[in-house]
């Protein structure tokens, strides 16, 4: 979900969905549709890149029964909701860092929107950092995950969990 009215005189603002362009309005109702009806996202981001002159999109994750089909994917019996994994900065065409002014914890925060779980902050990336959530931990928070992303100031990367992975 993304809002340009920072510096775009068009405001232009919506939904993608890897690479589709999803209409707004009545009658279009996709599970992104419904994660933005629940939490008013676009007019909530709108006002948020309009008061620090910004423009940004917002990435996440739709999840709940009829998205996730993996019968041991915990998500999959939960309520459909989103939960919000990055900011990008449309102007200077990269991701904000975590540490950013505009990171995803600020910005969600402020706008009351759902992120990620944070595993680990400032956490110094390693082999076994690595194996750790590769191969050594069947769970995080009591439940299997598929896995997890590693974020660095200039790069990031998913580790999937091969004890998640092998019960597909």
């Amino acid at each position: 979900m993304h809002d340009r009215s920072g510096s775009d005189p068009l405001g232009q603002r919506g939904i993608t969905s890897r690479s589709l362009d999803l209409r707004m309005g009545e009658g279009f109702n996709s599970s992104w549709h419904e994660a933005e009806r629940k939490y008013n996202v676009l007019d909530k981001l709108t006002e948020y890149c309009m008061k620090h002159n910004v423009c940004l999109a917002l990435r996440g994750e739709v999840y709940g029964p009829g998205i996730q089909a993996f019968e041991g994917n915990p998500h999959a019996k939960m309520e459909r909701d989103v939960a919000f994994f990055s900011v990008y900065d449309i102007n200077k065409r990269e991701y904000v860092a975590p540490d950013g002014e505009h990171s995803l914890h600020n910005v969600c925060s402020e706008l009351g929107l759902p992120t990620v779980p944070l595993v680990e902050r400032s956490a110094v990336l390693t082999p076994e950092l690595i194996q750790k959530y590769d191969n050594q931990l069947e769970t995080l928070f009591g439940v299997p995950f598929e896995g997890v992303v590693v974020r660095g100031k200039d790069f990031h990367f998913k580790i999937i969990n091969k004890h998640y992975d092998m019960r597909k």
